[in-house]
């Protein structure tokens, strides 16, 4: 019977293995013959223009602090990335990638003041900021606002629902 149970489950495998292998090899078309089009990658290719992206994270409510800046040019990515370290201080990192592979070019703890030139989020309020190729994004929560639209949904819930006689 075990063999029977060990066989019958090999089997499945490669049934399935196959059906999920057969589309990377080309299958046929309505008129019969190979569909090649869903094997075909498209090109890669750096890109040709500078690029920059970056975000500032400052969670006065989960502390889910965090900062990132990258920028690429001429086929090399530069960027910084930073966390909380401890009490008022951040691991910053520096790095590059280029031809030469990936490397950090600086890791170092400095003071939040340095790092945000004295801005931090407020007890219980998010700030988050995001830039990418010059377009700006901000936005700010209060934990008071995830209540009262936690509330409103509550209240939202219980009005949908047919009163019980």
């Amino acid at each position: 019977m075990a063999a029977f149970q060990i066989a019958f489950v090999s089997f499945l495998i490669v049934g399935f293995a196959s059906c999920a292998i057969s589309p990377l090899f080309g299958a046929p078309s309505s008129d019969g013959t190979k569909d090649n089009s869903i094997t075909t990658e498209p090109p890669w290719a750096p890109a040709t223009q500078p690029r920059e992206f970056g975000y500032n994270v400052m969670d006065g409510i989960q502390g889910a602090n965090q900062i990132r800046q990258e920028s690429w040019k001429n086929g090399t990515m530069s960027g910084m990335y930073a966390y909380p370290y401890g009490p008022n201080q951040w691991q910053v990192v520096e790095y590059i990638a280029d031809e030469r592979g990936f490397r950090v070019t600086s890791s170092k703890i400095v003071d939040e003041s340095e790092l945000m030139g004295g801005h931090h989020a407020a007890n219980q309020t998010a700030e988050v900021d995001i830039s990418s190729d010059g377009a700006k994004t901000s936005y700010k929560l209060k934990a008071s606002d995830i209540g009262q639209k936690q509330k409103q949904e509550q209240q939202q819930k219980s009005q949908s629902k047919p009163h019980e006689e």
